[in-house]
């Protein structure tokens, strides 16, 4: 079956992970559509109900009403819902020092978003997130418009339940850069008068809350354009070429987490 990159369309940087990674896995998946074997892992409902957690906390609501409704939620076993409750004095922190931080720069209810999706076209014309002409759509875990006089920055922050960084990392966000630069080119979409975005992690499982939040470094408008954006398309203009190739599996360290596992012939031997 011959297929055009165009048909691969819309695409998420976690599609365009899977094509880069592995376009084995990415052809069963997204071109032939099957659904595979899924890998129930203690550690994805855990990380799902986390990430509602937090959110439900940064929108005020009380911390045993939102640690329930994930628990509920998510379905999480005994031992599973105990780990959960791990995460509390952390996200208790990290929502106490957020709020301040809002507060200090200014950040008022209508420039601050949670789960806010973000979706357009090929021609940057935004779409609506299920729209069939959308090009990329993706949701930022945390979004917010810090105003100084008439320029306005965007900050993007993407929440982590998997292990901080350590002291001895030199460039803790360099395996996410990917997923960074394309939020980072999303805000630049959503709001084109932009003068500098940011994009950062939420670690929240971090003991120190100063450690809570690793921070990509301001990127100018100007570098958007001319570095970020070029980027950008060629990433998944990359990945549509990848997809539609012959498949071929490739390990790494998605293969715990692949539902093909069970036809992958790496796997088998």
């Amino acid at each position: 079956m011959s297929v055009n990159p165009k048909d691969l369309e819309p695409w998420s940087i976690s599609k365009g992970q899977v094509a880069h990674a592995c376009n084995f896995r990415f052809n069963l998946k997204y071109i032939k559509r099957e659904k595979g074997k899924r890998i129930e892992r203690p550690e994805g409902r855990i990380g799902s109900a986390a990430h509602e957690f937090v959110e439900d906390c940064l929108k005020g609501m009380a911390y045993k009403t939102a640690y329930k409704k994930a628990v509920v939620a998510n379905r999480l076993t005994r031992n599973e819902t105990l780990t959960l409750a791990t995460y509390k004095d952390a996200v208790l922190a990290f929502v106490k020092r957020f709020a301040a931080w809002r507060d200090k720069l200014g950040v008022s209810t209508e420039d601050f978003f949670i789960e806010k999706e973000v979706a357009f076209d090929r021609e940057t014309n935004l779409t609506g997130y299920w729209d069939k002409n959308t090009f990329f759509r993706g949701k930022w875990d945390i979004g917010a418009i810090v105003k100084r006089g008439d320029k306005r920055y965007v900050i993007v922050i993407d929440h982590k339940t998997g292990t901080p960084p350590g002291p001895t990392d030199e460039d803790p966000l360099s395996k996410y850069k990917d997923q960074l630069w394309a939020y980072i080119a999303s805000a630049k979409v959503l709001y084109p008068d932009l003068v500098g975005a940011q994009a950062a992690i939420h670690w929240m499982k971090a003991e120190d809350p100063e450690d809570a939040i690793v921070w990509g470094p301001m990127i100018s408008a100007e570098k958007i354009s001319q570095e970020v954006m070029p980027w950008f398309w060629k990433y998944f203009g990359d990945a549509g070429n990848k997809g539609v190739a012959t498949p071929i599996p490739t390990k790494g360290w998605y293969c715990g987490f692949c539902e093909f596992r069970y036809r992958c012939p790496l796997f088998r031997e």
